[in-house]
């Protein structure tokens, strides 16, 4: 089980890219351990959202990053 919470994280888009990507959203997931292989994984899940429902990024854009 997670707990979830808000976070006092801001997520800020510039005016430019508004334009381009009017939405945007943000999760963050703290705590977390990843070996190799669950960042493989991880990796193949957000190629096969960019690429099926993200109409091969023109619609959708995915980034993980560490914080």
């Amino acid at each position: 089980q997670f707990k979830l919470a808000k976070s006092k994280t801001k997520l800020t888009v510039e005016a430019s890219v508004k334009k381009v990507r009017p939405f945007a959203l943000a999760a963050f997931a703290r705590g977390l351990r990843f070996d190799d292989e669950s960042v493989r994984e991880l990796m193949q899940l957000q190629e096969k959202l960019v690429l099926t429902h993200g109409r091969r990024r023109r619609k959708v854009a995915v980034g993980v990053h560490d914080a």
